[in-house]
């Protein structure tokens, strides 16, 4: 099989960028050990979806990239919709009422001074 993976830009990665790298990299190795043909790209650079690709594993946040995969036909882990899903506003609305945000995380935060 043949796999497309993107990886995430560093501007999306303060302070994490050594250890994305990383499990970006273990994947890649891990399917290329299984026999498979992997192709990596940077999501800045990532301007169309090579033709033969079987899927995409991917670590994207830019918009621009989102929208690429959102309309690629093979399947994609990390989905763009769970993308979507985890920034702030979408997570907190999904969150809201399953009891895993504490109230007292969700009260308005007053100044003091």
């Amino acid at each position: 099989m043949r796999f497309l993976g993107v990886s995430r830009a560093e501007r999306f990665s303060p302070n994490r960028t050594a250890g994305d790298a990383a499990v970006f990299r273990a994947v890649a190795a891990c399917l290329e050990r299984q026999g498979n043909e992997v192709v990596c790209v940077e999501e800045q650079n990532l301007k169309s979806v090579p033709d033969g690709i079987d899927g995409v594993f991917q670590m994207a946040r830019s918009r621009e990239a989102l929208s690429l995969l959102d309309q690629v036909s093979v399947p994609v882990t990390n989905t763009v919709q769970s993308v979507y899903n985890c920034f702030r506003a979408p997570q907190t609305a999904l969150l809201n009422g399953t009891g895993l945000i504490p109230d007292s995380s969700r009260q308005p935060c007053h100044r003091q001074g």
